[in-house]
């Protein structure tokens, strides 16, 4: 059945379903917001409930953290005295750590039971070592002894010291025996008597407590000839606090290859010096240009080459060996040089003849035989001096291998006018305290005089010292000219 509604009514119909859709509205949006509410909680009570499973695993954590700290601890023994050394002749340290054993452990107690009890005076089966390992990369330093380069023979040292004094540590081989390796077969050795323990027990041989391969060396110029080990006792002297510390040197005695400096110097040297000597060749006065030409020639040449190979020689301040051959080969080729220069003079008759050019010919020819000559012996000679350090022990090497230097110590006095401090400065506000080398330090009279030394004062005393030393000789040379003059005059009339 259907009715017409008024417009009124109409109207509150719209209205009341307007305040119902209102009504509908605010009941989601209470509802929606409440859902909202609630997944903020179950979010936040998830995120609580993380934070308190975190928390749990790291508390889980850390106890087996601990707990395996704690077993480390009971496995892994650490002693309560390590000793301490040090290293006195290294220049860097790349690398400096221990190696762990197999289980993992630093240090490991056990027992040497190959240990040779005649030699150590214990029973190695009682006796337990706390042993270590350690792996290192370092730089040493050493000074070499160049005067006989390059027949010479060096010691390449590593020198480790117990840093805590000889009274709590020292070095000692490892006394070690190893079971040399029986040839008999397994019956044989199964019948063996009980009297044969004895002669087994004599086939046991010492052990290798250090190696050395040079198989994989990247030092292609030396040989390994000798490897040394010695045990030592430091000079309390050297020592502030006078203490004795003991010493483990390691000495590598080497010799150097010199061929390699034969075949890429001293044959080149030897040819160009004996290539000045084809100037002679040329006598005739038309070809005395063409002479000067190539010995000048040979001199440049020898200049360059001993550009070029100033790199591969040592740069010390002392001539070496090499050395001393080198100029004496310059200076040769300068004679021929000054010798072919001679030749163009004609203000001087006798540089013209032929028998002047001859006679510095066999000159020449002599000199370059005895040079070389000397110089073949005065090497083979040094290469066996120098072999003498490859058996030299550490205290007849020094004086050999070091060179006197001067210690310098400084010491403090209570007395403020002891000769001890020199007082300096202006109104002597610095106290210095002062050791001086006596071979290099000047005279009281030197120092004054170079505080007020000028360039004059100091050109006027050296032509000074020239003249009157020249002065001196010629003089002391008249008298006694004059005194064997009177001598002579005496002697008839007695």
């Amino acid at each position: 059945m259907n009715t017409l509604l008024s417009l009124e009514e109409y109207k509150s119909y719209l209205a009341f379903q307007a305040s119902k859709k209102k009504k509908r509205d605010i009941v989601y949006n209470q509802v929606k917001d409440k859902d909202k509410n609630t997944e903020k909680e179950k979010e936040k009570e998830k995120e609580k409930e993380k934070e308190k499973d975190h928390d749990n695993d790291k508390e889980e954590k850390d106890k087996k953290d601990k707990e395996k700290v704690k077993e480390k601890e009971k496995k892994h023994w650490i002693p309560s005295f390590t000793p301490k050394y040090e290293f006195l002749n290294v220049v860097e340290i790349h690398s400096l750590e221990d190696v762990p054993f197999s289980d993992g452990a630093l240090f490991k107690v056990d027992t040497l039971k190959d240990f040779d009890e005649k030699l150590a005076g214990f029973d190695p089966n009682r006796a337990y070592f706390a042993r270590c390992k350690m792996e290192a990369d370092m730089t040493f330093a050493e000074e070499l002894e160049l005067e006989n380069f390059p027949v010479d023979c060096q010691d390449f040292t590593i020198v480790m010291r117990a840093s805590q004094g000889a009274k709590l540590a020292t070095f000692a081989p490892e006394l070690r025996t190893n079971e040399m390796r029986s040839t008999l077969s397994g019956q044989e050795e199964k019948t063996k008597s009980s009297d044969d323990a004895n002669r087994q027990q004599q086939r046991r041989r010492p052990s290798d407590f250090m190696r050395v391969d040079p198989t994989y060396s990247v030092l292609d110029e030396w040989e390994f000839h000798t490897s040394r080990i010695e045990f030592a006792w430091s000079d309390p002297g050297q020592s502030r606090s006078t203490t004795q510390y003991h010493l483990l040197q390691m000495r590598f005695k080497m010799r150097r290859r010199y061929s390699i400096y034969f075949w890429n110097l001293l044959f080149y040297i030897f040819f160009i010096t004996l290539l000045s000597l084809t100037c002679f060749a040329l006598p005739q006065p038309s070809t005395r240009g063409d002479r000067l030409n190539l010995a000048i020639t040979l001199l440049l040449t020898a200049v360059a080459f001993q550009f070029v190979i100033s790199n591969q020689l040592p740069n010390v301040p002392y001539l070496t060996l090499l050395h001393k051959y080198i100029i004496v080969s310059f200076l040769f080729i300068c004679c021929v040089v000054v010798q072919s220069a001679l030749l163009m003079v004609t203000s001087i008759d006798w540089f013209e003849h032929d028998w002047f050019d001859e006679a510095c010919a066999i000159v020449f020819i002599i000199a370059f035989v005895t040079y070389n000559f000397c110089f073949w012996v005065w090497s083979v000679w040094k290469r066996r001096v120098e072999s003498k350090k490859l058996y030299f022990d550490w205290q007849l090497s020094t004086p050999m291998t070091q060179h006197s230097r001067k210690q310098f110590l400084v010491s403090w006095t209570h007395d403020p006018f002891s000769p001890d401090i020199l007082w300096c400065g202006n109104y002597g506000r610095i106290a210095a305290f002062v050791d001086v080398d006596e071979s290099l330090a000047p005279g009281e009279r030197e120092i004054d005089r170079m505080k007020s030394e000028t360039f004059r004062k100091w050109l006027f005393q050296q032509t000074r010292k020239v003249f009157c030393g020249c002065c001196s000789k010629a003089w002391g040379s008249q008298s006694v000219i004059n005194n064997t003059q009177m001598q002579q005059s005496i002697a008839p009339n007695h």
